[in-house]
């Protein structure tokens, strides 16, 4: 009687380890936190790393602009007839448009 009851207990235990493993097999592949989705993190942590590269290059670029242009007042005036077409008091604009 006893070691039926032992038997039943070891079987029990058994069959309750194997789903258990199961289920965190299953979990692996298809769960929340799956192989797919961490190789897809992953991917997406490279691009957004790539992305804070350039975001910095262009940060310092910028930075040095702004330095030039507090520094330097001829800066600003190119940049300003430049990008702006800004002119001076007596100045005319020339614009050359291109032929179609």
């Amino acid at each position: 009687m006893i070691e039926k009851v032992k038997n039943f207990f070891l079987n029990s235990i058994l069959v309750i380890l194997t789903f258990l493993i199961l289920f965190y097999i299953i979990g692996i592949f298809y769960g929340e936190n799956s192989l797919g989705k961490l190789t897809k993190m992953n991917q997406e942590k490279k691009i957004l790393e790539n992305k804070i590269i350039k975001l910095k290059e262009e940060n310092k670029i910028a930075g040095m602009e702004l330095d030039s242009f507090t520094s330097d007042p001829e800066a600003l005036e190119g940049y300003a007839r430049s990008e702006l077409n800004l002119i001076k008091k007596g100045e005319v604009l020339l614009e050359l448009v291109p032929n179609e």
